[in-house]
């Protein structure tokens, strides 16, 4: 039985392909296990979170982060919608618009978006458990919803994998919601 190995992941580009020639030279066998933090968009992270990009196949999937940012703007009175860097050390990997629905005692998840660079890392799945982590910790919220793109696969399987269950069609979107209390 292979032996797995846990890395933490710093902040700099560098250590990231540290580990890839790392991992490529013990055949693939590191687990990453990423330290992310959810921070509100300020004035220090306004930029890097603009410089976000998604990969030209995902840009019909996902609004774009100048759009998202919009809607928070519009939205701010109401205190429901909460704009995110997604901070891996001093990177910005991505997005989250975040919405507390007090109607419903619910999450919602608006928005989540992960630059190229670093698609496929599993930083996606880290903001959901974190969302879903918040969403446990907080007493008055009982589900977590989240619409998608249909044809988004990838989303798909890793809603599916947190346990989310497919509630209907909402346009061209599919809503998934997971009970969490």
């Amino acid at each position: 039985v292979p032996v797995t190995h846990v890395l933490v992941i710093g902040e700099t580009l560098s250590e990231l392909r540290w580990y890839h020639e790392l991992s490529s030279l013990f055949g693939g066998s590191f687990f990453l296990f990423f330290m992310i933090r959810l921070e509100l968009v300020n004035k220090d992270n306004f930029d890097q979170v603009l410089d976000l990009e998604v990969a030209p196949k995902d840009q019909r999937r996902v609004a774009s982060v100048e759009y998202s940012l919009a809607q928070a703007w519009l939205y701010r009175d109401s205190e429901v919608l909460f704009p995110y860097a997604v901070k891996s050390g001093q990177l910005t990997v991505g997005f989250l618009l975040l919405s507390y629905q007090p109607m419903e005692n619910s999450y919602y998840i608006w928005r989540l978006l992960i630059d190229q660079k670093y698609q496929n890392q599993s930083f996606g799945k880290e903001v959901i458990r974190q969302v879903l982590q918040r969403a446990r910790d907080d007493q008055q919220c009982h589900k977590v919803t989240v619409n998608y793109v249909i044809g988004n696969h990838k989303m798909r399987y890793i809603l599916e994998k947190f346990g989310f269950q497919p509630v209907g069609l909402d346009g061209q979107e599919m809503k998934m919601e997971l009970i969490v209390k």
